[in-house]
């Protein structure tokens, strides 16, 4: 599951290579429900990075979804920022998809 996710993650930051776009067309469909969930995820994703920085949160989510242990100050920023509940979640669950 980390590899699509991680895809997803980059699909968020348009670097992708549109794999997720060849692999799962639908998640690109804004009439279905991962359509809607990848436009309010880049919405969400895009605030974010202007509050928190690119590279920062860029290298927070990849942590995140790959599982790497978190030091302190990363862990008080994802509760800080929500980002389980609001990004994670989320992006394994369009990787979910994505690897089917």
């Amino acid at each position: 599951m980390n590899i699509p996710a991680l895809l997803v993650l980059k699909s968020l930051e348009n670097d992708d290579k549109e794999i997720c776009k060849i692999f799962y067309p639908e998640m690109f469909d804004w009439w279905t429900s991962d359509g809607q969930r990848l436009v309010e995820l880049k919405r969400v994703y895009e605030s974010l990075r202007k509050k928190y920085g690119s590279y920062e949160l860029y290298n927070l989510m990849e942590k995140c979804l790959i599982d790497v242990p978190l030091s302190t100050g990363d862990k008080k920023i994802i509760k800080d920022l929500d980002l389980e509940k609001v990004l994670i979640r989320d992006i394994r669950g369009l990787a979910m998809q994505l690897s089917r």
